[in-house]
């Protein structure tokens, strides 16, 4: 998407050679994004994605696309930051991108940072620019209206609280799929998945896995005698025992019946 903008910014240029000070502000921008994409890759490059990436690759879009519109209030074309429909676009594209991650997290951090941003651009414009105050409606970008500015603030909020709340919802649903739903412990389905990917990072990285199993003696007849609620409640109890023993990095799963692995 940068390097489409980037062509049609440069296509703009040949069809239309008198550079105005907001297609310098745009192309630094878009310079310093596709210098971004290129540090990443070669980073990728070298060592695996890791998730703390992704609050980095998020705060990145939502300060390029902000420091466009501040810098358009900056050379004095605050007409452009408050009515440029292009880079108000990709603030969609922004949230959107945020919300594929899933992480819930980082959809509320984008929900809260995007609308304020905005908001606080449009204040600018008018408070240091008065840009509300302007005679001639600007040939491209037309002239100021409140409307629309309260108009673009408030999808900006509504389209950020949807994604955010369904990001949640994901977030839920993928926790009720990964743990048993009586122990809450892990399933063995996540165990499953989480074995595999510590196994092959043990021996990528050359370093010790421990896996512990365990079960519970004369479990049945426990249940015999005092009954399957009883036994639930015993479970519980050792599940919650497992996971206050061990470190936060651990996982305490169900292995099936009255079968625990750690």
């Amino acid at each position: 998407l940068v390097a489409v903008v980037t062509v049609a910014m440069l296509l703009g240029r040949l069809t239309r050679p008198a550079a105005m000070p907001e297609d310098g502000v745009a192309e630094i921008v878009l310079g310093g994004l596709l210098l971004f994409g290129l540090a990443l890759q070669l980073y990728l490059a070298w060592f695996p994605w890791d998730s703390r990436l992704s609050p980095a690759v998020v705060v990145v879009d939502v300060l390029a696309v902000t420091v466009f519109l501040l810098g358009c209030v900056a050379v004095d074309r605050a007409i452009v930051a408050t009515n440029s429909q292009l880079f108000f676009f990709l603030y969609f594209f922004v949230i959107v991108s945020a919300g594929l991650r899933g992480d819930p997290v980082i959809s509320r951090t984008v929900a809260r940072s995007v609308p304020a941003s905005y908001g606080f651009v449009v204040f600018l414009a008018v408070a240091w620019r008065h840009v509300e105050t302007g005679v001639q409606p600007d040939p491209v970008y037309g002239a100021f209206r409140w409307d629309l500015q309260l108009a673009r603030v408030a999808i900006l909020a509504v389209v950020t609280f949807i994604i955010s709340y369904d990001v949640g919802l994901g977030a839920s649903d993928r926790t009720e799929a990964r743990t048993d739903p009586l122990t809450g412990a892990y399933n063995r389905r996540f165990l499953e998945e989480f074995l595999n990917r510590e196994m092959a990072r043990s021996r990528r990285s050359l370093q010790p896995l421990s896996l512990l199993m365990l079960d519970l003696d004369g479990f049945k007849a426990f249940n015999d005698e005092h009954g399957h609620l009883a036994g639930d409640d015993v479970l519980v109890a050792v599940a919650q025992s497992l996971r206050n023993a061990v470190r936060t990095s651990d996982v305490v799963a169900r292995y099936g019946g009255d079968e625990f692995v750690v």
